[in-house]
């Protein structure tokens, strides 16, 4: 809020680390339950764990909706934002330097 309320005293170090969050896409990759597919949920006892378990598939669902509408915000929006601010280069630096954000990138083997 003090970026908004005084944008004079902005250091562009710190916005662009903290824009640099904000430039990786979160991913949800859901798996295969097979419980619920092979209707073998009556072998769980525990109602609450039962509930969970079968209302997966449609939570699933809904976060891969998330991830589908803040891939379409980033690109559409907030990268071009970021570049006619000219801080993208700059954020996306910072987001690369970012060692759990490298780690993620090598374990989903987006390289």
């Amino acid at each position: 809020m003090k970026y908004i309320d005084e944008p004079l005293t902005i250091n562009k170090d710190s916005l662009i680390s903290q824009i640099s969050v904000m430039s990786g896409s979160p991913t949800f990759k859901p798996v295969q339950n097979d419980l619920i597919t092979s209707g073998n949920t009556g072998l769980i006892k525990n109602a609450n764990l039962n509930g969970l378990l079968t209302t997966w598939p449609s939570d699933a669902v809904g976060l891969k909706e998330i991830e589908y509408n803040w891939e379409k915000i980033m690109w559409g929006s907030f990268v071009p934002l970021c570049t006619n601010i000219g801080i993208l280069r700059d954020g996306l630096h910072v987001w690369w330097k970012d060692e759990q954000n490298l780690n993620w990138i090598l374990e989903e083997g987006l390289l």
